[in-house]
């Protein structure tokens, strides 16, 4: 929920959340959730990516879901959908969330938004 009320996120994309379209079927079907969700990020210019995946302190890059450690991995589905075409123009980041505690993972997010942003410098430079 916090995810979805930053101001670089276009959406959420997550069953749990009650404006999630697919809500009711989770409601429906499913009794738990899990670590595992999506967030669209707002549009912005090549590189803003890669400032905001890079510089995370917590946050492994990594495709493996489920593990101890929280993970994070950029998705596509431009190519990917056959039927409809994807309507949202942002990239999206796929998040799993490990044993960290939340508001380190908070923490380590809003810095990375921040850069993606292009309101603090990374790290690096």
């Amino acid at each position: 929920q916090w995810l979805a009320r930053h101001p670089e996120i276009e959406r959420v994309l997550y069953p749990l959340l009650p404006d999630d379209p697919g809500h009711a079927i989770w409601q429906r079907d499913f009794r738990g959730g899990s670590g595992v969700f999506t967030a669209v990020l707002n549009p912005r210019g090549d590189g803003h990516l890669a400032s905001f995946l890079e510089q995370l302190r917590l946050f492994r890059i990594g495709a493996s879901w489920g593990g101890l450690h929280s993970l994070v991995a950029p998705a596509k589905l431009d190519n990917a959908r056959s039927v409809r075409p994807w309507p949202k123009s942002g990239p999206l980041v796929r998040f799993s969330i490990g044993l960290e505690h939340p508001d380190d993972l908070l923490t380590d997010i809003e810095e990375g938004l921040a850069r993606y942003a292009g309101r603090r410098k990374a790290a690096a430079e």
